[in-house]
């Protein structure tokens, strides 16, 4: 994928795909270091002891939903590939319904805990990275994007008002 051997249709996956890629493989990698499972061993037992998997590493509903769409993908792409020929394992993974409890979980830094973080005396390296930490959360911007911010990205308005300005990575979007 990185490398634009395989692509999407016509078209090279994003940066962004490709770490999201990187991030699954290593958490399968994880699951099974050893690389004992094959194609055919894809049944309803494996997808259960993957999610077990993930939720006992502390995995939120969210990203166990988002790893079991990765491996979904590539059991389709190998099948079409003519890598396996197990035409019900894609089927056998389905994503957990997201209930409100599940949401309770996610984590986030209050108003009085960032005001904490921007007041602590830092120098050098860990202030500039605790400011561009603090730009993320009050951008509410993709680490891709806050992260190759400028002064180019900094204006102010006709009316005196301090703006960033970028266009999105993912998107395309101006903002």
């Amino acid at each position: 994928i990185k490398s634009g051997a395989r692509k999407i249709g016509s078209d090279d996956y994003a940066p962004g795909t490709c770490k999201a890629w990187k991030s699954f493989i290593g958490v399968y990698e994880g699951f099974d270091p050893l690389h004992k499972f094959g194609w055919a061993d894809i049944d309803r037992a494996f997808v259960s002891r993957y999610i077990n998997y993930l939720q006992k590493h502390g995995y939120m509903a969210k990203v166990v939903n988002k790893h079991l769409t990765n491996l979904k993908a590539l059991i389709n792409a190998a099948f079409i590939d003519g890598v396996h020929d197990n035409q019900r394992a894609a089927a056998l993974i389905v994503k957990k319904k997201i209930e409100d409890r599940d949401k309770a979980v996610e984590i986030y830094l209050t108003e009085e805990e960032l005001q904490a973080l921007y007041e602590m005396p830092l120098a050098g390296k860990k202030e500039h990275i605790r400011d561009v930490f603090l730009i993320g959360c009050y951008t509410c911007q993709r680490v891709s994007d806050y992260n190759n911010l400028n002064a180019d990205n900094f204006e102010t308005t006709r009316k005196g008002t301090r703006i960033i300005r970028l266009v999105q990575q993912k998107t395309k979007t101006e903002v």
